[in-house]
């Protein structure tokens, strides 16, 4: 039987606000990748791919839907304006 603290903290973890706390923190990490691409690659196909990775990591973590959700956007905001941003910064399309 668990004890009352870690009970505590496991709803904890479950709240909204938990979740945007964590979110945030995702988004902040994936966008250190995205500095270390822009800054670290020189522009081209191989900077591109790697944007494009970069995209389907965000993708497959923040469950983006593959149609467009504009109920799923007003919800995600912060993280369709990240990966609209990465998207932005490919130039090879």
């Amino acid at each position: 039987m668990r004890k009352l603290g870690e009970w505590l903290s496991l709803t904890w973890l479950l709240t909204p606000r938990y979740g945007r706390w964590a979110k945030t923190k995702r988004i902040a990490k994936m966008h250190k990748q995205y500095e270390e691409i822009l800054h670290g690659m020189p522009p081209g196909i191989e900077q591109d791919m790697a944007f494009s990775k970069l995209m389907d990591r965000i993708a497959m973590q923040f469950d983006i839907p593959p149609v467009h959700d504009p109920e799923w956007e007003k919800q995600n905001r912060s993280v369709i304006a990240f990966y609209r941003k990465v998207a932005e910064s490919r130039t090879n399309l």
